[in-house]
């Protein structure tokens, strides 16, 4: 037994001193794979649960609403206390506001809830992740994407913009919780001293109580007041999930007529914190899988090139009474354990990374992550890859035991052989080095396909990056993809009928406008699920629609869903789709899918008819304004704000979502640059490889034929010529399939947030441009690979 171990040892170390490169090679493609894959799994399965387990730490609540507060807040709240499904209920003080603020380099236009830091409540906890050594004027606790993503440090001046002018503050520290710390929610939560909370909730008193005070006034307003708004933060568990408590909350709201409510719950902020993390790692495991296969095709390849060097080896030992089993196993077992460290290498590097993965998932969800070690996933990484090259490495082992001990001792050479000649030189015309070339790249198919293959592959990988990842990581575009074109570019909140068609006659001569049509949304608990409802009556006369399937909805019956509803639903194009607000049921009959992230893809567009037969007595008073490609909607905000003066209300709609998309998006770039590296080194790895092992193997051959009279250039050049063609073939064939490819891997990819359809236009000069880059780094690699053979004299070749 140690004597079959020791000659096992001989074996695999003679493996790793005879083909070094073949080792070195897989070494490197083990630690790229498994660092890839490793990161990506770590995200999967560490992130989400990590943020669920501090929400169990801060007893955060299933669902929340802010409304305004008065009695009808009262009577909801004595409704849900009364309610069995809820089993837990806390009401808290806040005080309300629309407004802006700097963020990121822009304005982020947000709703604001005030509440007291120091009031800690028994749901819905929070922790505070830094806070500034001195006290500052004017301090406010904000949520930490505003430092991860809005730009903002400790003790810098935070100045909030509202129909109340400007007031400004001072950044005591930085909290984390599960509610209130993402921009896309539509409402930042920010924490004041006891004493000036109070003093501002009394300033919100009085401020609403003039405003009600004005003749005129109702203090049943279906609008909520501009300003300060005192609040009621209602936080409950519910038994039944999440759905369950918005529903309830939307009916009792309904019965006592509350107007101006904001709800969340935990289902939405987990939907809205796994997306992103998921659609980054899925690329990444892709890209993982895709360098897995590169190494094995290179692995196959290089072993059936190395048994063919070693077979009068191979006869020798057999000859001595070896196995094929004894002799081929220690070689690949000695493959498949470097495989296997490269692999485990490659996962204990990637958590090297993470680290600057947290800080942008943090500009995201606001909650810090912090990822651990995980030994199931680090032996689990380098487990899988490591089996994987153990069992392709067995299978073109086993093609070594067909081989007699006779025809392995005389290098694999049968006892009858006939080679066709391709490209006989004497009929062939054209220069010796490159034809000598084409007919040592034809004699090895297996070669020229693997070198077609894995530049083919990798630069329709580095394609993607280019152009697919590259697309997401411009705003603008990321913006139009994301939406679908189902929301307007800039909304007009006019007064009445009247005003719409003022502000529609108004937009339609602004420059760079498009189309202006009558487009309200309207936020609504529809069947348990914060719906949002686009209405608009002449949907044909949207520039760009966003439906993907069907048609759009003509008749008050009709509707279109979006794909987040549409799911859920399992309805399709012509089902009838129920939906219930505030109790009742209306039925629509379904006669389009829409495409687009809005709400998460929790959307649906009907007429205006269609709509007041939902929600009766609704008001319906905007405008949309679609901007033409390439307009400054920020120019066109502004010309319109002006033209209607303070009759009417112009939001950016655009740019203020591109603000709160703006972390989500920054961590594109990064992936794609990191991945085109990747693939890139993969290519130039593979081809390096290939051109030293054809070095290595024809130095006699070369050595005669610079013997002959063939200069160094000449012996360089028919090495060289042998592995172009199918470089520069592969690169041409990823370079042409690339753009072809891109839009349906994307689709494919976005599908899963809502995205059917990619109407955004993917720019081809980023394909072509990677291509290039990849075509010229590879032919410098085979350039350098082949210099060592000018150096050599023919009698230096010739005596190996």
């Amino acid at each position: 037994m140690r004597g079959e171990v020791r000659r096992s040892g001989l074996l695999a170390r003679r493996t790793i001193r005879k083909h070094p490169g073949l080792v070195g090679a897989i070494l490197v493609l083990s630690l790229i794979a498994g660092l890839l894959s490793n990161i990506a799994l770590v995200m999967l399965t560490q992130h989400s649960a990590s943020l669920e387990a501090k929400a169990a730490q801060w007893d955060s609540p299933d669902v929340v609403a802010v409304l305004p507060q008065d009695e009808r807040a009262g009577a909801l709240e004595a409704d849900l206390r009364s309610d069995g499904r809820i089993t837990d209920l806390e009401v808290a003080d806040g005080v309300m506001i629309q407004g802006s603020i700097p963020y990121s380099g822009s304005s982020l236009p947000s709703g604001f809830l005030f509440h007291d830091i120091d009031d800690l409540p028994s749901m819905g906890r929070w922790d505070v992740s830094s806070r500034a050594r001195e006290p500052v004027d004017d301090p406010v606790w904000v949520p930490s994407t505003l430092q991860e993503s809005g730009g903002y440090e400790l003790g810098d001046e935070l100045v909030l913009t509202s129909p109340m002018g400007r007031r400004a503050f001072h950044i005591q520290g930085f909290v984390e919780s599960t509610y209130g710390g993402m921009p896309p929610m539509g409402i930042l939560w920010f924490g004041l001293p006891s004493q000036d909370f109070h003093d501002l909730q009394a300033e919100a008193r009085e401020h609403v109580a003039g405003l009600r005070a004005e003749p005129g006034a109702s203090g049943r307003s279906a609008v909520p007041p501009p300003g300060w708004v005192p609040s009621a933060v209602i936080k409950a568990r519910v038994q039944g999930g999440s759905g369950a408590g918005r529903e309830l909350i939307a009916e009792s709201a309904a019965e006592h007529g509350v107007t101006g409510a904001w709800d969340m719950d935990r289902e939405l902020v987990s939907l809205a914190n796994r997306t992103s993390v998921g659609l980054v790692a899925v690329v990444v495991l892709l890209f993982s899988s895709m360098i897995t296969a590169m190494s094995v095709l290179m692995l196959v390849f290089m072993l059936r090139g190395a048994i063919r060097e070693d077979l009068e080896a191979i006869g020798m030992l057999r000859a001595m009474g070896f196995t094929t089993g004894g002799v081929m196993r220690p070689m690949v077992l000695c493959l498949a354990v470097v495989a296997a460290l490269g692999a485990g290498l490659g996962a204990g590097l990637g958590h090297a990374v993470l680290p600057l993965l947290s800080r942008m998932l943090r500009a995201q969800t606001g909650i810090t992550w912090r990822a651990h070690a995980d030994p199931m996933l680090l032996l689990g990484c380098a487990a899988a890859l490591g089996a994987v090259v153990l069992a392709s490495g067995a299978l073109v082992a086993r093609r070594a035991s067909r081989i007699t001990t006779v025809e392995a001792l005389r290098g694999g050479q049968a006892d009858h052989s006939f080679a066709r000649v391709r490209l006989p030189l004497q009929r062939t015309r054209g220069p010796l080095a490159l034809l000598l070339g084409i007919k040592t790249m034809l004699a090895a198919p297996g070669r020229t396909l693997l070198i077609l293959v894995v530049s083919a592959a990798c630069t329709l990988a580095s394609v993607f990056s280019a152009s697919g990842l590259g697309m997401l990581s411009d705003r603008d575009s990321a913006l139009s993809l994301l939406l679908g074109d189902s929301l307007p570019d800039v909304t007009v909140v006019a007064q009445g009928s009247d005003g719409v068609r003022e502000a529609v006659s108004r937009a339609e001569g602004t420059a760079g406008v498009e189309a202006a049509i009558p487009f309200d949304t309207m936020p609504e608990t529809v069947n348990g699920v914060s719906t949002l409802l686009l209405v608009v009556d002449d949907a044909e006369d949207l520039p760009r629609s966003p439906v993907h399937e069907g048609r759009p909805a003509r008749h008050p019956n009709e509707i279109v869903l979006g794909p987040g509803l549409a799911q859920s639903s399992g309805v399709e194009v012509g089902d009838t789709w129920t939906a219930t607000r505030e109790g009742v049921a209306t039925e629509f009959l379904v006669t389009g899918l829409a495409s687009g992230a809005a709400n998460f893809g929790t959307f649906a567009m009907l007429t205006r008819q269609g709509f007041e037969q939902l929600a009766p007595g609704a008001p319906l008073s905007s405008v949309g304004v679609f901007a033409a490609e390439g307009a400054d909607t920020g120019a066109i905000t502004d010309s319109l704000q002006k033209e209607l003066g303070s009759s009417a209300q112009v939001l950016n709609t655009r740019g203020s979502l591109g603000v709160q998309m703006e972390s989500y998006t920054r961590m594109i770039p990064l992936l794609s640059r990191t991945l085109m590296v990747f693939t890139g080194l993969v290519v130039v790895l593979v081809v390096c490889l290939m051109t030293a092992s054809l070095v290595a193997r024809s130095r006699r051959s070369s050595g005669l034929l610079k013997a002959l009279g063939m200069t160094a250039r000449q012996a360089s050049a028919r090495l060289r010529w042998s592995v172009l063609p199918p470089l520069l073939a592969g690169t041409a064939l990823g370079c042409l399939a690339g753009p072809a490819l891109v839009r349906p891997i994307l689709g494919a990819m976005l599908s899963g947030v809502g995205i059917k359809q990619i109407t955004t236009d993917i720019p081809a000069w980023p394909a072509y441009a990677a291509g290039a880059v990849i075509l010229v780094t590879a032919m410098a690699a085979v350039r350098l690979a082949t210099r060592p053979l000018g150096r050599l004299t023919a009698y230096c070749l010739l005596s190996e």
